[in-house]
């Protein structure tokens, strides 16, 4: 008995499709890579802290945690604050001490005495690495600083 013989063709299309769909996932795990493998800060605003250091007894804090969430390490240099009229307040009271570096999930807090801060005033807090690079958390909606600024320059204008 004769044995059954099998040819399979495997013309161009078939390659190119499959070299399409190959090149085409490298390619997204290769940017994915790249957007996992960068610093990545994130800033958060904590209000009415409170401490249990005898120093610090009955002071109430705003403490601004800065988080490294990407996994590249960033050196964290300064922490501002800023107000209207280019107005700033350097933030000294941190720990870690400045400069530090933070690594993957560390954190930076520093700390802002809620009584000597008028938050009203505040615009934005900054934080500046070693490139220069400047993180910021806004403490007002895109909108109303948008109102401020138009308002700020009509009224530079009119005087």
């Amino acid at each position: 008995m004769p044995q059954p013989h099998f040819t399979i063709t495997i013309n161009g299309s078939i390659v190119a499709g499959y070299a399409a769909l190959v090149s085409t996932v490298t390619g997204v795990v290769q940017i994915a890579n790249f957007l996992r493998d960068r610093k990545h800060i994130k800033l958060k605003l904590l209000r009415r802290m409170s401490s249990d250091d005898p120093r610090r007894a009955g002071m109430t804090f705003a403490i601004l945690q800065v988080t490294n969430a990407g996994r590249r390490p960033v050196n964290i240099t300064h922490v501002y604050l800023q107000r209207p009229n280019n107005m700033a307040g350097i933030l000294f009271d941190t720990s870690p001490w400045l400069p530090c570096e933070l690594t993957e999930g560390k954190q930076l807090s520093a700390h802002l005495d809620e009584a000597r801060a008028d938050f009203d005033t505040i615009l934005y807090f900054v934080v500046i690495d070693s490139t220069g690079r400047e993180y910021k958390l806004h403490l007002l909606p895109w909108y109303q600083r948008a109102i401020s600024a138009i308002r700020r320059l009509t009224f530079s204008t009119a005087t």
